[in-house]
């Protein structure tokens, strides 16, 4: 395998199609190649000159090549494939989890693609799919290109950007691993601070590219700009080195004037800017107290890499919730991508699950994982209801919706709270989320757990938690009532809207989710 890298201008693309022009001149190879859209790879393709209709080198949309190159159990298998080299172009523009999968489709294959600038996935396919690459068993190759070739070396235009929109970030906090050896002070940053001094806001950006892959180039204007966002800095006190950041974002107080917008959030219509942990919330538990009550919520934490696991991350945090303490706020929470020991930091500061994403965000290649902190009695209530439903819904995803999750991802999960402590759900609690997934403010994929309870007849929701892994891998099927057959089916072939479709004679996922509501709402007046 070959990562190459480049900035822009320095001729990937034609580097690129020369490369395979060479190959297809002295081999028999059959070249797929991909990226984003078509026209990205143009120069590639204008370098091939008279082998550009070849027959052995062929361009492929990503999912087509996948689902080209599954084996009927679902399975990728590079020993199989009919390409002896993949090039991925423009390879950061594209989600995390097929890349994962591209990796098995050929025995060859090429990563190329442009970092600075990129607005997509942000620094992900530089962070974490770098780091996937490097525990494969293919060996690996990292290149760079460094002479541009659309404008003369050292350019001052592109000196300017870079500087501009800090491009050019190289960290410069020293190698001691040793944080006894090391006073530090944790204090709270103003926007104006870091507009009045350079250096400072050129070690926190740095900081935040150097540990996170969603950091992008406008991140810059957010630190300057944003009057609810706040910043805490972890600093050498006698090198005034930034070894830490913390940014968090002020959310919820909406007032009793803001009472039709809170209705609009809790449907799902509206999404005020600012408010992403908040208005989730409220828009998964239906209740505005969420939106209404102040918060803090934690977007990113970064630290050196020398000083990682030495407790910077956990004096930041604290020096957050004393802040949020003392303005009177309910509670801090954040959104992730769910790893295991990223949970466990989160446990470690009384952070509860309270939502979990059913699908793979596109940047980090993981689920996001919604935590709460509660800091009142009131919160607390909140808090763990939203904990007690996501471990009692878990069971019902994991055959179809976190199959591929791994199970120690899982048990962690689960062992956030002891099973047998767990409580049974309010009354109507499945009647209520069914009735809004028909209203429109609740997705299928939300409501399938209270679906499935509506539909299979069990004892306690307990017993249903306990066997609901089972069942839905297909036993216990004559547990389901044969009234409602879209509903029914879809317990058991969801989310592939496309089988459900075939099955029932229906155009695609938007009819098969019309007929399903229709049962629903028949089913609610039988």
């Amino acid at each position: 395998m070959v990562v190459l890298n480049a900035d822009r201008g320095r001729g990937k693309s034609v580097a690129l199609g020369l490369a395979a022009k060479c190959l297809l001149a002295q081999t028999d190879f059959h070249i797929v190649v991909v990226a984003p859209l078509r026209s990205q790879v143009n120069h590639l393709f204008a370098a091939l000159d008279d082998v550009a209709d070849k027959p052995n080198i062929t361009f492929m949309p990503v999912d087509q090549l996948i689902i080209a190159a599954e084996n009927k159990d679902g399975q990728i298998n590079s020993d199989q494939s009919i390409y002896d080299l993949l090039i991925v172009d423009e390879a950061a523009a594209i989600p995390l989890p097929i890349l994962y999968q591209l990796v098995d489709i050929a025995p060859r294959i090429v990563f190329s693609s442009t970092l600075h600038g990129y607005e997509g996935s942000g620094n992900g396919f530089s962070l974490r799919f770098k780091e996937y690459l490097q525990v494969q068993d293919k060996p690996l190759q990292l290149l760079t290109l460094i002479e541009p070739i659309r404008w003369a070396s050292g350019d001052s235009l592109e000196a300017f950007i870079n500087q501009l929109l800090i491009l050019n970030t190289n960290s410069d906090v020293e190698d001691n691993p040793n944080i006894a050896a090391v006073s530090i002070t944790i204090r709270r940053v103003s926007n104006n601070e870091l507009l009045a001094n350079e250096a400072l806001l050129r070690s926190v950006f740095t900081l935040l590219v150097d540990a996170h892959y969603q950091t992008r180039p406008s991140d810059v204007r957010q630190l300057l700009d944003v009057p609810y966002l706040h910043l805490w800095v972890a600093e050498c006190v006698s090198s005034r080195k930034v070894l830490g950041v913390l940014l968090a974002y002020k959310e919820g107080g909406f007032s009793d004037n803001h009472d039709d917008l809170l209705k609009h959030i809790v449907s799902g219509v509206r999404r005020p800017q600012g408010n992403l942990l908040s208005q989730s919330l409220a828009n998964q538990s239906a209740d505005t107290q969420w939106c209404r009550l102040k918060s803090l919520r934690v977007s990113r934490i970064a630290v050196a890499e020398p000083y990682r696991r030495q407790g910077v991350a956990s004096d930041l945090l604290q020096a957050l919730e004393l802040f949020a303490v003392s303005e009177g706020c309910d509670f801090w929470g954040s959104s992730f991508g769910f790893e295991p020991l990223l949970f466990s930091f989160w446990q470690s500061h009384e952070a509860l699950p309270v939502h979990l994403g059913l699908h793979r965000d596109k940047a980090s290649g993981l689920r996001n994982l919604m935590v709460v902190k509660p800091l009142t009695d009131k919160l607390k209530l909140m808090s763990h209801d939203l904990h007690q439903q996501l471990l009692i819904d878990l069971p019902f995803w994991q055959a179809q919706y976190l199959s591929d999750m791994r199970p120690d991802s899982l048990m962690a999960l689960s062992n956030s709270h002891s099973q047998s402590e767990l409580e049974a759900l309010e009354p109507g609690y499945d009647q209520m989320r069914i009735q809004r997934f028909i209203n429109g403010e609740l997705t299928y994929d939300k409501i399938f757990p209270s679906l499935y309870r509506m539909l299979v007849s069990t004892k306690s929701v307990l017993l249903q938690s306990e066997v609901a892994a089972t069942v839905l891998a297909g036993e216990g099927a004559n547990e389901v009532t044969n009234a409602y057959p879209v509903s029914q089916a879809s317990l058991l072939l969801a989310p592939n809207w496309s089988a459900l479709a075939e099955q029932f004679q229906l155009k695609g996922r938007r009819d098969v989710i019309a007929s399903i509501k229709t049962e629903l709402i028949q089913l609610s007046m039988d």
